[in-house]
């Protein structure tokens, strides 16, 4: 009982982190039809093949370690791309909150300026921490919260600078600016490491597609003359 309860925390989690806004129960739904759907496809394409045994257990077993793994693949994949998406939002909105803060406002009323001007997952995020915030809750547990909810270094080390700010009485600006500053220059080297690791990834995809096309061009015609 107890298992299942963590798991359900854990897959609800995955959900929040993926940006699906669905209960449990009703995504294990949706699970199950899927991989039942994709489980008949297969044996559909099995029926009408005329192919041999093999192969058609081969499909089969293909179509059944699809219909596990198919939804997972399709949460990580959708963490993966929100994840991404927050990171490179976090900048412009730490600029957004830093100006707004020196301009006079209260950190809550940044946060409602770039709920109103941006949108997307960190907006959400920060939305919660507004409603939150309005509801009573302690700025600090929503927060905390928030750190715990999402699995980006950047948003958690967004909101323990906060937090601190407001313990020690650092201005908060200066906190802000800094950050915004520092989420740049890790973007920019995150692409340089990109751009550099992209020649040793297409260099599998050359072999193996590229350079045997290349080399019956140049060398078929003259194997074909060695060969009369």
């Amino acid at each position: 009982m107890a298992k299942n309860k963590s798991r359900n925390m854990q897959l609800e989690k995955d959900l929040h982190m993926a940006g699906i806004n669905l209960p449990v129960h009703e995504f294990m739904f949706l699970k199950t039809m899927s991989s039942v759907g994709i489980l008949f496809l297969g044996i559909f394409t099995v029926l009408i093949l005329n192919v041999d045994a093999q192969i058609k257990l081969l499909i089969i077993l293909f179509a059944a370690i699809a219909a596990i793994l198919a939804p997972r693949y399709f949460i990580k994949s959708r963490v993966k791309i929100r994840q991404l998406n927050i990171q490179n939002q976090m900048p412009n909105i730490m600029d957004l909150l830093s100006v707004s803060i020196e301009a006079g406002l209260s950190f809550d009323s940044s946060l409602l300026k770039v709920i109103d001007r941006f949108s997307g997952p960190l907006v959400d995020e920060l939305n919660q921490v507004y409603r939150e915030v309005q509801m009573g809750r302690p700025r600090r547990e929503a927060l905390s919260a928030l750190s715990q909810r999402s699995n980006v270094s950047e948003l958690q080390t967004f909101a323990s600078a906060v937090v601190q700010s407001e313990q020690y009485g650092t201005p908060m600006k200066n906190v802000l600016r800094s950050q915004a500053q520092q989420l740049r220059i890790n973007r920019r080297q995150l692409a340089q490491e990109k751009g550099m690791k992209a020649p040793v990834r297409m260099m599998l995809p050359m072999v193996i597609f590229i350079f045997p096309v290349i080399f019956i061009i140049l060398l078929g015609p003259t194997i074909i003359n060695v060969l009369k």
